[in-house]
Parts: structure tokens; sequence; C-alpha cells
């Protein structure tokens, strides 16, 4: 996300007035791969494939702040993976998470996860890990959260 951004999403929330009107994408798997017409397992499984798709979608909306940013997929399965939730994927729609438990009272028995060791977590840090480099070098600008300048 670039620095102006920021900005403008900052004063959006407080209520103070920006010039024009700011527009802003979730970015996340279920709806690039459809508008780009690629398959959301490629999406998904290909660093490659989600970086050249999250820079497609930067060219095409240069204005438009897109939020979170660069975000790895798989998303939100990522985090309910380390407490042993079954994931299931498909080729047109996001990852499915099933639960891992029936009822709330079931949660104390639930280990907090490590996110090095468990579930798609150790995927997800490695993929922010390896694409850092390739964020920097494809965004023009200043990005925040991750303290990225030119």
């Amino acid at each position: 996300m670039r620095k102006e951004h920021w900005e403008i999403l900052k004063k959006s929330a407080a209520g103070v007035p920006v010039p024009g009107t700011p527009t802003a994408f979730i970015v996340d798997s279920p709806w690039i791969p459809g508008y780009l017409g690629i398959s959301t397992i490629d999406y998904i499984g290909s660093p490659q494939i989600w970086l050249q798709a999250n820079l497609e979608v930067l060219r095409r909306f240069p204005d438009a702040i897109m939020l979170p940013g660069f975000w790895a997929e798989p998303g939100m399965a990522a985090e309910p993976s380390g407490y042993g939730c079954r994931i299931s994927f498909a080729e047109d729609s996001p990852p499915s998470v099933h639960p891992v438990i029936g009822d709330i009272a079931e949660a104390d028995r639930l280990s907090p996860p490590d996110p090095r060791k468990e579930g798609l977590m150790p995927l997800v840090l490695s993929w922010y890990r390896h694409a850092l480099g390739r964020v920097r070098d494809a965004v023009v600008g200043r990005l925040v959260f991750g303290a990225v300048e030119r």
C-alpha cells in the first residue's frame, strides 16, 4: 500500500474530507482470479502467478487503494489450519475452512498453534519472506506495512 493511500484511509476513517472519491479493493482470492481469468488454485498455489496477478490489478487500477496490499494466499485459511481445521480448495472459489470443533465450549481443548510449524502458516510466512524482495522491486513509491522506500 502506498503511503498516500494509507493517509487517505486514515482520514476517511476519521471522517475527514479527502479530495475526490477514494476507491478501495480487498486484494484476495474471491475476486482476482475470476477477474483475470486464472484458476484460484494457481493463484493460491503459485507465488509467481499470485505476484503477477496482484501487479496486474495494480496496473489496471493505479489510483485504487489495495487492502491489505500484497496479501499472501491462502488468506484466512492459514490460521484455522494451524488449529487443525481441514481446508478444501477449488478451481474457482477461495479455500473453505471446515471446523475442528462442534461447539464453542470445546475451544478450551485447542492449543495455540506454532506458526513456524503448523497448518498452512509456515507456507504463508515463507511466501512473505520470498515475495518481499520481488514486491520491493516491482512496486514504485513508498509502501506502508513494510517500510519499503525507493
